[in-house]
């Protein structure tokens, strides 16, 4: 079993310079994965938000 880092917003927010209204707006749109809640607070896996960024920078181009 492999297992990924997770991440919190702040970090997203760092990795993506989004804000984390357009995050969560993306979430919305189904246009970026919506992570899980724990202890309180949401957190994403690694991969899943680089898979994401990935797909947004191939439909830049």
């Amino acid at each position: 079993m492999e297992f990924d880092n997770l991440i919190s917003m702040k970090e997203i927010k760092k990795m993506t310079s989004l804000s984390a209204t357009s995050i969560y707006r993306m979430i919305d749109e189904g246009c970026f994965p919506e992570g899980r809640m724990h202890k309180g607070r949401r957190i994403w896996r690694f991969s899943d938000v680089a898979a994401a960024v990935e797909r947004m920078w191939n439909d830049a181009k």
